[in-house]
């Protein structure tokens, strides 16, 4: 099987811009932190205070797109530290996800905290999001500087085929945004908020967890389709997803009969009203886990056959 051509160079200009973006993301990051210290001083401050909050916000998100983008490439043309980058491919993650809680917060304390509200629980939450936002950007800042040593000193070569990277990060996206996407869904049950309200967070709930899977399967699936055309097919992603698909379709039937019978007789319950993307999420981390194994599994088989 021929290698998908990658080119060495754009990861240094990509590592070399990450660098760039990362401090400034993380000055803009402690901007923030400072005003969040008292957000009663923050809103009785002039408007703009709040905008070039909100402005930080959304250019953080902006850039952590591209730090996520650096480290798929990075994993696909060099050949250290591969574990390293799906760990801090998954903290990048974990941080991308919790900007929207973050900004949703930012927009809830707005509104309640003039009226007298409590916010307890939402400044707690942003401060939760931003943990994860400073350890991205630090173990990333780090990442990028062990990088840029080694492609100084070292031919950039590719580690493995383009589509068995794809394969990988679809598949461990998948287990991060399912696992998420159930945390979510159990943490709004949990919240209190009335039958009418909870309706309203499962199609947001739905698309927003699940659009960087897509986002990465759309990828997966063009490049093979390329890479059929081009006369490379590897039997053993299709065998392993199949595999995988059918052990989904055993495993939740049973999952979902007993949350169903758990609470038959509360209409208001979790199936009630979130069923579909419980549904969703639990098949899909079955899927993607046991697509990781197996295909875990046959590397293994394969090396002990070398």
């Amino acid at each position: 099987m021929k290698q998908t051509p990658l080119n060495p160079k754009g990861l240094k200009i990509l590592v070399n811009l990450s660098l760039v973006f990362v401090v400034i993301s993380t000055l803009l990051m402690l901007y923030n932190a400072v005003a969040y210290l008292d957000f009663t001083e923050l809103l009785q401050k002039p408007e703009i205070y709040g905008i070039i909050v909100a402005v930080n916000t959304l250019i953080i998100f902006v850039t952590q797109l591209l730090f996520i983008i650096t480290i798929i490439y990075a994993i696909s043309t060099i050949k250290i530290m591969r574990w390293t980058s799906m760990g801090i491919l998954l903290v990048g993650i974990i941080s991308l996800f919790s900007l929207f809680g973050h900004y949703g917060c930012l927009t809830d304390i707005a509104k309640e905290l003039p009226r007298g509200l409590e916010v307890n629980r939402e400044i707690q939450a942003i401060w939760i999001a931003m943990f994860w936002h400073f350890l991205f950007f630090i173990s990333f800042f780090i990442y990028l500087i062990r990088i840029r040593h080694y492609s100084n000193t070292h031919t950039l070569e590719h580690s493995m085929l383009m589509s068995e990277n794809l394969y990988l990060i679809m598949h461990i996206t998948g287990v991060i945004c399912a696992g998420l996407g159930l945390f979510e869904i159990v943490s709004e049950f949990y919240m209190g908020l009335s039958p009418q309200t909870r309706q309203w967070f499962v199609l947001p709930i739905l698309l927003i967890t699940v659009a960087p899977y897509l986002l990465v399967a759309a990828g997966w699936y063009f490049n093979t389709i390329r890479e059929h055309k081009a006369g490379n097919i590897d039997e053993k992603q299709k065998m392993d997803m199949i595999l995988a698909g059918y052990t989904a379709w055993l495993v939740s039937i049973p999952i979902m009969l007993f949350l169903y019978i758990y609470q038959y007789n509360n209409i208001q319950g979790l199936i009630s009203i979130f069923w579909l993307p419980i549904y969703i999420f639990t098949t899909l981390f079955i899927f993607s886990a046991c697509s990781l194994l197996y295909y875990k599994k046959g590397s293994f088989s394969l090396n002990a056959m070398e």
